[in-house]
């Protein structure tokens, strides 16, 4: 989303968490991809105004934060707010 660096990028990923929390559809999913060190893991997905949050359930690690909403890599998924 054009940020300029790692730092501004999670401050950003953050202050959207923060700012939705409460409001913004979220649903919990298994990833299913062989990319990365994170397939087979709950992840939780935070979805609000064409932007998407991904988190590591068990770590609480930033994985990715992006404009859209594709669902697409994950199984399992169950919407919990």
């Amino acid at each position: 989303m054009g940020y300029s660096g790692k730092k501004e990028y999670e401050k950003a990923a953050r202050e959207f968490f923060e700012q939705n929390k409460d409001v913004a559809n979220i649903y919990e999913g298994v990833w299913n991809s062989s990319r990365g060190g994170q397939s087979g893991q709950n992840q939780i997905i935070i979805r609000k105004d064409g932007k998407q949050l991904i988190i590591n359930k068990a770590s609480g690690q930033i994985i990715d934060f992006y404009e859209g909403t594709s669902l697409d890599g994950f199984i399992n998924i169950e919407r919990v707010q």
